[in-house]
């Protein structure tokens, strides 16, 4: 499967492009409990209505952030 441009590296534009965008998701928010998932995930409640989370995934070869309406029932 071939990767977009954008995930071979990571430059100044993309960061920019993902601080935006991160930072109008997660506008208003408060950081809650942190969820351990993995050696290499973490989930953590955003104190938002409607229970967001905001996904790491640290993993090198598959890094993601997701922010997305979870319950902690799926999280734990």
């Amino acid at each position: 499967m071939v990767q977009p441009p954008y995930l071979d590296t990571v430059n100044s534009e993309t960061l920019e492009l993902l601080t935006k965008e991160l930072a109008r998701e997660l506008a208003g928010s408060r950081l809650g409990k942190v969820f351990q998932l993995s050696r290499s995930e973490i989930a953590i409640d955003l104190r938002l209505a409607g229970s967001n989370y905001l996904y790491v995934n640290f993993t090198p070869s598959d890094p993601r952030l997701h922010v997305g309406l979870l319950q902690v029932a799926q999280i734990a």
